[in-house]
């Protein structure tokens, strides 16, 4: 699990939710396990999967021992692909076995409003960013240039796994957010707005 927020609906009312703590325990992509599953070679045995899915040589190009299908490569397993294998009936059988592999939870906690970024401050959607506070501190304001899209953010959120050059942009809510998130993963340019000297 590696989303920092979310929404919930109980009988008609939304609730916000907010990360709060985490149980430590080391993280298994999900991704790379579903890839490892459509491999024949894997034949299905959950713990080659995660033998694989663990060793990054696995899904080096030039070292490929997964017979991963082009599509899957091409994917870098993106969260609708994880999906569709997930829920594809066939698969039903290894499903909840493929999720119990990552051994690490994150709690969460009922807010009031929200979501809100690393400082307690409301997100804005297209706006707020998160960032590797040592690379781009919180408060900064930059400029994005992607393949996909360039606009100004401002760093108002961190994750466990956004380290480095990289940027996770807030989308909002709902289905269409959710399709846009996915579209993001780019490489791209940053261009950080620093004061003019006098």
């Amino acid at each position: 699990m590696v989303e920092g927020s979310g929404s919930l609906i109980i009988d008609g009312q939304v609730f916000h939710i907010n990360y709060d703590a985490a149980n430590g325990r080391p993280r298994t992509m999900l991704g790379r396990i579903v890839q490892c599953a459509q491999d024949p070679t894997c034949g299905g045995n959950l713990d080659t999967i995660e033998r694989c899915a663990k060793d990054p040589k696995c899904h080096d190009e030039e070292k490929l021992r997964c017979n991963v299908s082009k599509k899957i490569k091409l994917s870098a397993a993106s969260e609708k692909l994880i999906r569709q294998y997930l829920d594809d009936p066939l698969n039903r059988h290894k499903a909840a076995d493929l999720r119990n592999r990552d051994q690490s939870y994150v709690f969460f906690a009922k807010e009031d409003g929200g979501p809100y970024g690393s400082e307690k401050i409301t997100l804005t959607p297209h706006v707020s960013c998160a960032t590797d506070h040592r690379v781009i501190p919180v408060g900064m304001n930059f400029i994005y240039n992607s393949k996909k899209s360039t606009s100004w953010c401002i760093a108002q959120d961190s994750g466990g796994a956004i380290v480095g050059a990289h940027v996770d942009v807030y989308k909002g809510e709902g289905e269409q957010a959710g399709i846009e998130a996915n579209e993001l993963n780019y490489a791209g340019s940053l261009f950080v707005a620093l004061p003019k000297r006098k």
